[in-house]
This record gives structure tokens, sequence and C-alpha cells, in this order.
């Protein structure tokens, strides 16, 4: 009986290591749909690439062949194919010892297929893809161990399916997406290890995606050229500023964040009170030129509306319960409304064009 068990157990051992092993120390590089097709006929029960595999070209329009693979050893690199709609055949792998590229892949207009990936060891670059909108796929990936570049998609949103991404060992550069209305997606991101850069993503409009990153993460800060970027002056970003590790470059954005000047002065402002939710009160339109609404959510008893410029002092004032403003007097720049309701006093950022 015993000499039956050890024989039992030695064949399911075996079987384990026939159906589950790793080859291709030196990598593999697809370039027909033919050669993912045959890749199990070729390479029978190889589920761990250990070298770096690509896929290149526009005879691929699909992965399935590849659904055996769990581990790549070295970088995964999907590039120069217009064919490909989804990712489909990659949804059992787990980790990339390298880095991952995905560059100039026009048919996706979202990660599927990459559902089970867990971390990247090395960098994350996605760029030059035309149709892709989000990075809903990567939901399970939670650390990157070099940079994460996400450049010039013109069609990407936001960030929203990375939510489960909480570290990088290296930097954050997110170039010229022109469609990119925020970096909702990025919120549980909280240590980078580099540098953070946003750059000329013409639409954005606020920083508030990236605020729980660690300030003594960054190591340098560059926001420029974003023409629509006025709020910066988010948690990690005025951490970083009140104390940095190294540069700073702030410029050619949209008013209030336009400068480093500019995004400190933001900030002294917003830690004295997180400002007025939605929930309470709305004030619109903003920027505003001539009046501005005051929406009272929950008819609370206002006691007063303080319009306050970035010096701190008081431009407006009132003590009876208005809810429409003339400001055509007002200059135009960034100013601060706070309404006082019961013992509270709540605060918005307010721009003046």
């Amino acid at each position: 009986m015993k000499n039956f068990t050890l024989l039992l157990i030695t064949i399911l051992l075996n079987q384990t290591i026939l159906f589950s092993q790793s080859c291709l120390p030196e990598g593999i590089e697809f370039n027909s749909q033919t050669e993912i097709d045959s890749f199990q006929t070729n390479y029978p029960n190889c589920t761990e690439i250990e070298g770096q595999v690509q896929i290149l070209g526009n005879n691929i329009y699909n992965l399935n062949g590849l659904n055996i693979l769990t581990i790549i050893g070295d970088d995964l690199s999907i590039a120069e194919n217009d064919f490909l709609n989804d990712l489909s055949g990659l949804n059992n792998l787990t980790s990339i010892g390298g880095s991952l590229f995905l560059m100039g892949v026009d048919g996706i207009n979202g990660l599927l297929g990459f559902d089970a990936l867990m971390t990247i060891n090395d960098n994350l670059q996605i760029g030059y893809c035309d149709s892709l909108i989000n990075l809903t796929g990567l939901n399970s990936l939670s650390f990157v161990g070099g940079n994460i570049f996400i450049e010039i998609n013109p069609l990407l949103s936001d960030l929203s399916g990375i939510e489960n991404l909480t570290a990088t060992g290296g930097g954050l550069s997110i170039y010229n997406n022109n469609n990119l209305v925020n970096l909702n997606g990025l919120q549980n991101l909280t240590s980078i290890e580099g540098h953070i850069t946003i750059h000329e993503n013409e639409i954005l409009e606020s920083l508030n995606g990236i605020k729980n990153i660690q300030s003594a993460s960054i190591t340098n800060l560059n926001i420029s050229n974003n023409s629509s970027l006025s709020t910066c002056e988010v948690q990690s970003i005025c951490d970083y500023l009140s104390d940095p590790s190294g540069t700073i470059s702030i410029s050619n954005n949209e008013t209030g964040c336009n400068s480093q000047s500019e995004v400190e002065t933001a900030c002294e402002n917003v830690s004295i009170e997180e400002f007025m939710s939605n929930k309470l009160f709305e004030i619109f339109p903003n920027p505003a030129k001539n009046k501005l609404t005051i929406r009272n959510n929950k008819e609370l008893i206002i006691k007063g509306i303080n319009i306050i410029n970035q010096l701190g002092e008081k431009v407006y004032s009132t003590k009876t319960n208005v809810n429409i403003i003339d400001i055509s007097k007002l200059n135009t720049g960034i100013y601060f409304v706070e309404i006082i309701a019961g013992h509270n006093n709540f605060r918005k950022k307010l721009i003046i064009n």
C-alpha cells in the first residue's frame, strides 16, 4: 500500500511539471496570427516564458493562442497593431518580470485581457493608442516596480481601471492626453518613489486624483502646459511644496495653477477648511464673469457670505442670505467664497475671468 501511495504522488508531481513549466529563456517574437495560434503546439505546456515577449505588427488580430501563459519573466511589448480589439488571451497572466509596453495598438478602447495581472516589476508605458478611452482591465494591478508613462492617447478620458494600484518604484508621467478630464483611477496610489510630470493635457482641470500620494515619495515635480488646469492645491502637491526634496516647475497652466506661488497661495487657503461640499452648497458658473449664483441644497440658515482674494482681503461681504452676487467689478483672478452657516464656514475656490 505504501509503495502504491508513493507511486501515485510521483505520477501527480510529474503531471504538474508536465502541464506547468518554464521555457524560452531567450524570449520570443510574434509577427503573425499563425505564430500566435501555433504557440501551444510548438511549445506544449509552456506557461512561463523566461525571456521577453514581443507581439508586433498588423498581422495579428487575437491573442487566444497565449491563454496558457501565467508569467513572463522579462518585458512584454505589444505594438504597431490596428486590428487587436482587446487583449483576451492574456487573461491568465499574473506577473511581468520586466516592463509592459503597449504602444500604437489602435483598435483597443480598454485593457480587457489583463484581468489577472497583479505585478509589473519594471515600467508601465501606454502610448499612441488612438482608441483607448480608459484603463479598464488592469483592475488587479497593485504594484509597478518602475515608472508609469501614459502619453499621447488622444481619446483617453480618465484613468479608471487601475484603482487597485497602490505603489510604484518610479515616477509618474501623464503627457499629452488631450481628452483627459481628470486623474480618477489613481486615488489609491500612495507611493511613487520618483517624479510627477503632468504635461500638455489640454482639458485636464484638477489633480484631485493624485491627492493621496505621500509627498516624501516625490523626487521632482513638473506641472506645465495644461491649459485648463486650475486646481493643483491637493494634499500631495501642497505637502511637497511645503517641504520639497527636489525640483519644482509649475507654469503655463490655467489661473490658479500657473506658477508655484499661485499654488502655494491656494494651498494656504484650502488648509483653513476643506470646503463646501456640493451636497450642501454649489456655486456657479465657475469660472465666472459678471454674476455668481449660490445654491443652498440643504436650505441651511446662511449668516454671511464673503469673497476673499489671494491676499486674504475681503472684497465682498454680506450678512444677508442672497443667492445671486454681482461680481462684475472684481478683477480677474482667484478668489475664495466663504459661506457662514450655523457654526461652520464653508469655502470654495472661485475663478473670475
